[in-house]
């Protein structure tokens, strides 16, 4: 009965011992957003972004104030002008607003592509040096941090990865 329990317990312990070692695998959290925003390459590709952003507002801006001014004129005209060149001015001033409507959306859809393009360059020449870092440091799974619900802090290699390509990529 003693060699029984004996060997139950050293089996016991045998399987416990092989789940905890089992169980022992390394697995990190990234965060992507926070490595584009500090990362000099990702911070460079942000601004870029925002000044093009910046750059098309201000051109609406001047288009909308144009068709605006154009429009206060027809309402302003309206009693002065026959009905006929103010019906002819107004088709004018729709095409107007219906050609800058196509032009703003058209501008819109340009940075959103582009903007989206930048983006997946950017982790495409980031990819290989986390993977390297993840050969490197014997990891086996990294998720991002937005699909992490909690974690220990001691998890995230962000601020490695920022170090690294701050360090790589000019």
């Amino acid at each position: 009965m003693y060699k029984i329990y004996k060997t139950l317990i050293i089996l016991i312990l045998i399987i416990s011992f092989n789940e905890n070692v089992a169980a022992q695998e390394k697995i990190k959290y990234i965060n992507l957003d926070l490595i584009i925003k500090n990362t000099k390459y990702g911070k460079s590709i942000l601004e870029n972004l925002e000044n093009i952003k910046n750059e098309n507002l201000k051109n609406f801006k001047i288009q909308e104030d144009k068709i605006i001014g154009v429009e206060q004129d027809l309402v302003a005209k309206k009693n002065i002008l026959s009905e006929e060149e103010f019906n002819s001015k107004l088709t004018e001033l729709k095409k107007n607003l219906k050609k800058y409507r196509d032009e703003k959306q058209k501008k819109i859809n340009e940075f959103e592509s582009n903007k989206k393009k930048l983006i997946n360059n950017f982790f495409k020449q980031i990819t290989p040096l986390i993977e390297d870092y993840v050969k490197v440091n014997s990891i086996d799974l990294v998720v991002s941090k937005n699909n992490v619900f909690i974690a220990s802090k001691k998890l995230d290699i962000t601020d490695d990865i920022i170090e690294i390509i701050d360090e790589k990529i000019k």
